[in-house]
């Protein structure tokens, strides 16, 4: 394995995070992505946006889980390196917003905080949501992973 210093880093958004911690249950998933994108993701740390945190918190409550559910979930996400929004993001975001303005395209918010902390820190976002796709424009690493087998899976 590789050490953690020399790992490179990627912004899992919170459609891949969901779709890692249902991998289990859906063991279907992970033929969707190519060996090279397994490979790319077991040799690389993957980052989240306090963002994603709050977007899963969410999920747990508007679906009901119960203590230990929530517990559990809470304990995996401390697995991942947590980047926060800071000031810079949020410069970060207003960049990307605007220049997405220009350029005719609107965006989810939280998929933008997102997408703004992976471009301050120079990194992809891992994302299973076509929505991040049109963000390349504006110079937003996306590496898309399909949930369904479909092409385009980069």
């Amino acid at each position: 394995m590789t050490s953690s210093s020399t790992r490179k880093l990627l912004v899992g958004d919170t459609s891949f995070i969901s779709a890692l911690a249902g991998a289990g249950e859906r063991p279907d998933l992970a033929q969707t992505w190519s060996v090279r994108m397994g490979q790319r993701l077991s040799s690389s740390t993957v980052a989240i946006s306090s963002v994603t945190v709050a977007e899963i918190r969410y999920g747990h409550r508007i679906s009901c889980w119960g203590e230990r559910r929530v517990s559990a979930a809470e304990r995996w996400l401390r697995t991942f390196v947590r980047l926060p929004v800071d000031d810079e993001v949020a410069e970060t975001w207003a960049r990307l917003k605007a220049a997405g303005g220009r350029n005719g395209r609107t965006f989810g918010v939280n998929d933008l905080w997102i997408a703004a902390t992976g471009c301050l820190h120079d990194v992809p976002v891992v994302t299973c949501d076509r929505g991040f796709l049109p963000m390349r424009e504006l110079g937003v690493q996306v590496i898309y992973l399909p949930r369904t087998p479909e092409a385009g899976g980069r």
